[in-house]
């Protein structure tokens, strides 16, 4: 079982979010504060992920990882929205299979068709928050973006030490039927979890015992994991010592 969506579409997920990026752009005070990425303005994030996308391209492209990234020039949304079309076009132009440098054991472009599709409705959702908006992630996105969290980003970011689980944690998307059951791991950087989805009885394949059970939509489980929402808001059965340990750890970039 697993959450990953088709390459076509993280394809078209990073080209509506990017569309939306420009939009929201275009439309915020450049120099306005990003509330869920502190000490960053509108025009920071951009740069950012704008510079990103054109590092990315280069990556698929066959360069290395010490490539330069673009930085603005001109009007802020139409260089963004010059940035994100670049990538798509790389992106449709690479097979999927095609082996490249990434930042994960995963070593094709298909990883970067993956990152790229999450960074991307992340960022949008911090400018839809900074624009007074709700956060809303598509549902199987979402789900996939838990999924990503433990495969990718928590052994990255906490490679050099055991990860920060001291008990079975269980995450149920409510809205999805997808459950993770996440275990403590000796081995640095290891995360030991496995994914299940409710069947037609209402039951999961995930039912070993745990610590502690969160239940949320896949949006907010998704944001909570990337800081963008309080996770505190999720329904919590158990253990909440064992997931505050996990949370305020470093969980993400």
């Amino acid at each position: 079982m697993t959450t990953r969506l088709s390459h076509d579409d993280y394809l078209a997920a990073l080209d509506r979010s990017a569309s939306q990026i420009a939009e929201l752009t275009a439309r915020l005070d450049p120099t306005a504060d990003v509330p869920t990425c502190p000490g960053w303005s509108v025009r920071d994030l951009i740069a950012h992920l704008g510079g990103v996308h054109g590092w990315a391209r280069g990556i698929v492209a066959g360069g290395s990882p010490k490539g330069p990234r673009p930085e603005p020039e001109g009007e802020l949304a139409e260089w963004y929205a010059d940035q994100a079309r670049q990538l798509l076009d790389a992106l449709r132009a690479t097979e999927p299979d095609t082996e490249t440098w990434t930042f994960s054991s995963e070593r094709t472009a298909g990883f970067w068709f993956r990152r790229k599709a999450h960074e991307t409705e992340m960022h949008r959702i911090d400018l839809l928050l900074t624009a007074g908006g709700a956060p809303a992630y598509d549902e199987a996105l979402a789900a996939d973006a838990v999924t990503e969290v433990l495969e990718v980003m928590l052994p990255r970011m906490q490679g050099k030490d055991p990860v920060a689980v001291t008990a079975p944690i269980r995450f149920v998307s409510g809205d999805t039927g997808d459950e993770w059951v996440v275990r403590p791991a000796s081995e640095p950087g290891v995360v030991d979890y496995t994914h299940s989805t409710t069947d037609d009885a209402g039951q999961t394949d995930a039912a070993a015992p745990v610590e502690v059970t969160v239940t949320a939509p896949a949006s907010d489980l998704a944001t909570g994991l990337w800081g963008r929402t309080p996770y505190v808001l999720w329904s919590i059965d158990g253990d909440r010592d064992v997931l505050d340990t996990l949370m305020r750890s470093t969980i993400t970039p």
